[in-house]
């Protein structure tokens, strides 16, 4: 019932801007709509409400990054703490696994318009090395989130053999991010 209502709630934001005829920057509603389910994902506590907060802001730093240019430097900080933190707290194997790729999307989302211009490995090579940094960081034998170091360790490998199978092709290896000269 209360996802239904965080739904209606972004509903009810676009259903008063369309009705008052509000052309604003659009991608504000994301950012309040996200916004509220996240902080009820925390006072319920809710896992699928956190899940729903991770699509949610990934839409708004995906708007703001590709849509208008706007690095949102805010939503790899509010993923990381909100869900990830959530996600730790009531020990979430799926609601862990969305918040980490939420913030590597909007990680990607954040150095898009800056490094990214068709296509830059290292950010994608930095993103993997935050994966398995983190598993390592959190392999303590007393770790209550042992499931955590799997999580992490699975999305770094996977992400990190994927852009070792993608750099394997010369076209990849030609461009200029390599060879600058």
């Amino acid at each position: 019932v209360h996802l239904l209502g965080t739904m209606m709630f972004g509903a009810g934001i676009w259903l008063v801007a369309q009705t008052y005829h509000l052309s604003a920057h659009y991608p504000n509603a994301f950012f309040a709509w996200g916004l509220g389910a996240l902080m009820l994902a925390w006072a319920m506590p809710s896992i699928l409400q956190g899940v729903l907060a991770c699509v949610i802001l990934s839409i708004w730093a995906g708007c703001e990054a590709f849509h208008y240019q706007h690095a949102m430097y805010l939503a790899p900080v509010l993923l990381g703490v909100g869900t990830v933190g959530l996600a730790l707290r009531l020990r979430s194997r799926v609601l862990l696994t969305c918040g980490a790729l939420a913030l590597g999307f909007c990680e990607i989302a954040c150095c898009h318009h800056r490094i990214l211009e068709d296509f830059s490995p290292v950010v994608f090579g930095l993103i993997a090395v935050q994966y398995l940094a983190a598993a390592w960081l959190l392999r303590t034998p007393a770790s209550p989130q042992p499931y955590s170091v799997v999580i992490l360790r699975a999305l770094g490998t996977f992400l990190f053999y994927g852009l070792l199978y993608v750099v394997c092709f010369s076209e990849v290896c030609e461009h200029e991010i390599f060879n600058p000269h």
